[in-house]
């Protein structure tokens, strides 16, 4: 137990290394059996490692389940979607919303006349979310002005639900969603651990919601800082700007610094750059080469050939 501790204990902050009862830790150690042969599964033991490796904890992965299981709740023809999409459509343009289907509702972003048509993939929940992230943040979502424009340089509603599949795809919430961005990938546990922290102390609902909230914003100062640096910059390149958003979101869901969802646009305002993707990549391989109980050795590039 001592040799298995001196190789896998790491003191980090806030965590409290009394808490590794070291009778118990032995009884868990024998058995686990295989243990000695593959030291990592003892990080996929459900009781007592998460303290010391920032996995998630049972109470944080029952918050992702029940995330899960709300992003998966089907898109019914009720009169709630009806309601929601009626919201959104006043906290936009502040004036009564057209009947469904209409092709006014083109201008809110959709692109048809019924615009369930559009959410359909993003279910009851993505519904809910667009609708209150609008409502909740209509005076900061420089994109609610694209909408209100005569000629808008991008389909506002369009626009917010690929934000809303890049946030819940990195998050592993609904696998029947398709990332628009090529090769995305959910987090790993760390990653994941991280933001079910926020969700344990602000409400799970409430930390997805502002995520996608400050996603959207990161787009938006995207889109604007590229029409800035370049011209007759058309709605082809906008494949560019949610990619470099996906990397602003894994910098944030491996950055150890996020207390609270007020963190979330601070720790995404970087330039989405290549030099940002390798630290996200070498953090990554970096990790899994702790779980797989020794340190990396990055200086010969070794590591680095065995797992990318």
């Amino acid at each position: 137990v001592l040799q298995f501790s001196g190789r896998f204990l790491r003191r980090r902050p806030g965590c409290d290394c009394s808490l590794l009862r070291w009778q118990s830790a032995r009884q868990e150690f024998e058995a686990m059996g295989t243990a000695r042969s593959s030291p990592s599964l003892l990080h996929q033991h459900p009781t007592g490692w998460h303290f010391l490796h920032g996995l998630p904890t049972p109470e944080q992965l029952q918050l992702h389940r029940s995330l899960c299981s709300q992003c998966r709740q089907p898109l019914s023809e009720s009169t709630d979607v009806i309601r929601q999409l009626n919201e959104m459509w006043r906290a936009v343009f502040d004036c009564p919303p057209p009947p469904i289907p209409d092709p006014r509702w083109q201008r809110l972003g959709f692109q048809g006349s019924d615009p369930r048509t559009d959410v359909r993939g993003a279910e009851a929940f993505g519904l809910r979310s667009m609708s209150e992230v609008v409502r909740r943040h209509r005076s900061t979502l420089g994109t609610v002005a694209v909408a209100e424009a005569d000629e808008p340089d991008f389909l506002f509603a369009a626009a917010v639900l690929n934000c809303y599949a890049v946030a819940v795809v990195h998050l592993d919430l609904a696998p029947h969603l398709v990332s628009p961005v090529a090769q995305a990938k959910a987090q790993d546990s760390r990653g994941l651990a991280t933001f079910l922290r926020v969700c344990q102390s602000e409400g799970e609902v409430f930390a997805l919601q502002e995520l996608l909230a400050a996603v959207v914003r990161k787009m938006h100062c995207e889109w604007q800082r590229l029409r800035s640096s370049e011209q007759c910059v058309t709605l082809s390149r906008f494949g560019e700007i949610l990619a470099k958003v996906a990397v602003c979101v894994e910098y944030l869901l491996a950055n150890s610094n996020v207390a609270s969802t007020e963190d979330f646009d601070r720790i995404m305002d970087i330039e989405a750059t290549r030099s940002t993707v390798m630290c996200n990549s070498v953090a990554r391989i970096a990790a899994r080469l702790m779980r797989c109980g020794r340190a990396p050795d990055l200086s010969s590039g070794r590591d680095l050939s065995e797992l990318v």
